[in-house]
């Protein structure tokens, strides 16, 4: 499907021709500024469904801007142009293969994805939550990552956000908690591939207590959990249960000898209150940022809200999925 059968055509045929102008005459196409600067003098007038031009430009600039996906403007275009090739027809594509300008396939349920962070190797269906970190922000969308920070990133999976937050935190340390062996080894190998040097990997379970735990594995590699009631609700995966070694995050940080933890991310599958109640000496002592997964069960946004406030947490909510938290007087 062509973007122009969504379009005015004669909106389209100006755009079109000024555009294809500028490219034919060798200036450099960058993807942020020509498409945002060329097409929003064509701002007027609606789409179907009553989406306005304007927003559905707005969209096109952002997604274009990390090179989501390619696209073109018509064929009258199409035959003038030398770019042609670099832009092809507008896709209608799984959401998954949205935000890498390549998503290889690798077989055996894994693609190799190109991100602004560098490229990685991810299990087919985790490829979709590319777009929710790097555009739609959901862990730093209230946190600007610092050049100093000290970041723990629980439930790591691949290493998406990790090596994100480690390009960011260039002079600062990322520790990525990824408990299930089989994925911290795909993670461990993807910071190797970036020559990421300031990442601490760790294969460990967090919680509010030291020892050991049962790991039970669902058939998406992204639900791995210690919760067996959770577990008895997804699909879950042949696999036996892994038998594997947990620890608060005080202790975790005492250690690592961190003396301070700027920011903190949780997705753990419904193990974020007891995560949360094993890091408070840390989170009392610590000017913490946090971005927390609440989705994992009902009553699981509210739990995690009634304790954080009870240790002196603002909380921003963000949407049905996750929320934002910060500390306004931390002890010294």
């Amino acid at each position: 499907m062509y973007i122009s059968k969504l379009m005015p055509s004669r909106l389209f045929k100006q755009a079109y021709k000024r555009l294809g102008q500028k490219i034919e005459n060798n200036e450099r196409f960058t993807k942020r500024f020509l498409i945002s600067r060329k097409l929003s003098a064509f701002t007027n007038g609606s789409l179907t469904n009553g989406i306005t031009i304007q927003s559905f430009l707005c969209l096109l600039c952002d997604i274009s801007l990390a090179g989501i996906f390619r696209f073109s403007f018509g064929k009258e275009w199409q035959k003038k142009s030398l770019h042609f090739s670099i832009f092809r027809k507008a896709q209608t594509i799984p959401k998954k293969f949205l935000f890498s300008s390549i998503v290889r396939p690798l077989g055996s349920g894994f693609v190799q994805s190109k991100l602004p962070a560098g490229v990685i190797l991810q299990t087919e269906e985790s490829a979709g939550d590319n777009y929710a970190i790097y555009r739609s922000r959901i862990y730093d969308l209230h946190y600007d990552i610092h050049d100093e920070d000290v970041i723990i990133d629980v439930g790591a999976h691949n290493g998406a956000f990790t090596l994100k937050a480690a390009r960011k935190a260039k002079k600062g340390i990322v520790i990525a908690v990824e408990p299930y062996l089989p994925i911290y080894k795909v993670l461990m190998y993807n910071i190797g591939q970036n020559h990421i040097q300031n990442v601490i990997g760790v294969n460990e379970a967090l919680s509010d207590f030291n020892g050991t735990t049962k790991l039970f594995i669902g058939s998406d590699s992204r639900q791995n959990t210690v919760l067996e009631e959770r577990w008895a609700k997804i699909e879950h995966s042949p696999i036996e249960p892994a038998e594997t070694k947990t620890e608060t995050l005080d202790s975790l940080a005492e250690r690592l000898n961190l003396h301070k933890v700027d920011f903190l991310k949780i997705n753990a599958e419904g193990s974020e209150l007891d995560i949360l109640k094993g890091a408070e000496n840390m989170l009392k002592k610590y000017n913490v940022a946090l971005a927390i997964a609440a989705d994992h069960y009902a009553t699981e946004l509210d739990e995690i809200i009634e304790y954080l406030n009870k240790i002196g947490y603002v909380i921003l909510l963000g949407n049905s999925h996750y929320f934002y938290a910060y500390r306004r007087h931390p002890e010294a």
